[in-house]
């Protein structure tokens, strides 16, 4: 017996560049991928572009992640990120 194929959707966010995508064994490949930490915004659109030049380039798709608070696994005094109050900013 065999299971049916099954399909997950991200879909698009209004204002956003992506065209959403559906994860399942026989779409194309889509990658999740940025920066560890979210430092700026800036930084968020400067990464943001080269990856999607990349998808593009490759042909696959794109989910573009990064953290506002990442514990830090190798010292307690570690960065954090930014915070959730000026990630807010940036993820508006």
């Amino acid at each position: 017996m065999t299971n049916p194929q099954k399909t997950v959707a991200v879909p698009h966010l209004a204002g956003t560049p992506s065209r959403g995508c559906h994860f399942a064994n026989d779409k194309r490949f889509t990658l999740i991928a940025g920066p560890c930490t979210l430092e700026s915004l800036d930084h968020a659109e400067m990464m943001q572009g080269k990856l999607l030049e990349l998808a593009d380039q490759f042909n696959i798709g794109l989910i573009y992640k990064s953290s506002f608070d990442k514990a830090n696994r190798t010292s307690i005094q570690g960065v954090r990120g930014i915070g959730i109050e000026a990630a807010c900013d940036i993820f508006a």
